[in-house]
């Protein structure tokens, strides 16, 4: 069972790494979408001057039925490029025996 009106998403699992023109290693990346995902927003408050100020810094993806995921693989939700941000989380429902793997996404920067 998936989410009936949850959001696609891109999963980018890493499949290897390779050396650049310069030989610093380069990760690469085997892309796969999903469909019907649940996505949250993750927020952080900011105080300056004791006015409070939030700032979107991640997503909350839940993906139904579990599917494997490494904290090294990346995602692309809503259009940005975000990376895991700790381990996936693998979670099986004890009244129905659903399963599902939730990921924390932070932003990737350039």
């Amino acid at each position: 069972m998936t989410f009936p009106f949850g959001e696609p998403v891109d999963v980018h699992r890493v499949s290897g790494r390779s050396r650049d023109g310069d030989g610093n290693t380069v990760r690469e990346f085997e892309d796969q979408t999903y469909t019907r995902t649940s996505v949250a927003s993750r927020f952080s408050q900011e105080f300056d001057d004791g006015s409070r100020d939030t700032a979107l810094v991640g997503y909350s993806v839940t993906f139904r039925p579990a599917i494997a995921l490494a904290s090294a693989d990346e995602m692309t939700v809503r259009g940005r490029r975000c990376a895991i941000d700790g381990e996936p989380l693998q979670y099986n429902n004890p009244f129905t025996g659903a399963t599902q793997t939730r990921a924390v996404l932070k932003f990737v920067k350039g």
